[in-house]
């Protein structure tokens, strides 16, 4: 096992992964400012969703991440294509087009997360009870055939 690994998932491995968290976000806010601030603005569905997934392997977070950078792409893409400042970067996200588009996507997908668990369930439910029913059925016919 890669000695890097091993420190991690051992004591005091959350700590260190913890820090390296922290020293990503803070290369991001200095070396790319404008990406980071426009990235705050349009995926701050995304960050609130984190802050209370509770699901083992954020769940949650994955799929409400991965739709609202589905609907920021054209945004970042603007950003960087129109020169980078911060002013710019607050133009684009507060646009209120963008701005919604991409909030209604990352709402969709927190919406998606919370439905789509318990439909696959009832779903899973019924199709159990619908062949417990069938085997019933063939249980009593063949009780009536031994008998």
């Amino acid at each position: 096992m890669n000695r890097t690994i091993k420190r991690l998932s051992g004591p005091g491995g959350a700590l260190l992964s913890a820090t390296a968290n922290i020293a990503v976000v803070l290369t991001l806010l200095v070396l790319a400012t404008p990406t980071t601030v426009m990235s705050i603005i349009l995926l701050a569905p995304t960050l609130m969703v984190y802050a209370v997934d509770t699901s083992p392997g954020k769940t949650q977070t994955r799929a409400v991440v991965l739709f609202g950078m589905a609907a920021s792409c054209s945004a970042f893409d603007v950003l960087w294509h129109a020169g980078q400042s911060v002013e710019t970067a607050f133009a684009i996200a507060m646009e209120f087009r963008r701005l919604s588009v991409g909030w209604a996507a990352q709402a969709g997908a927190w919406l998606l997360a919370q439905i789509l668990p318990v439909l696959v369930e009832l779903t899973l439910e019924t199709d159990a009870a619908r062949k417990i029913a069938a085997l019933e059925r063939r249980k009593e016919e063949l009780t009536v055939e031994w008998t």
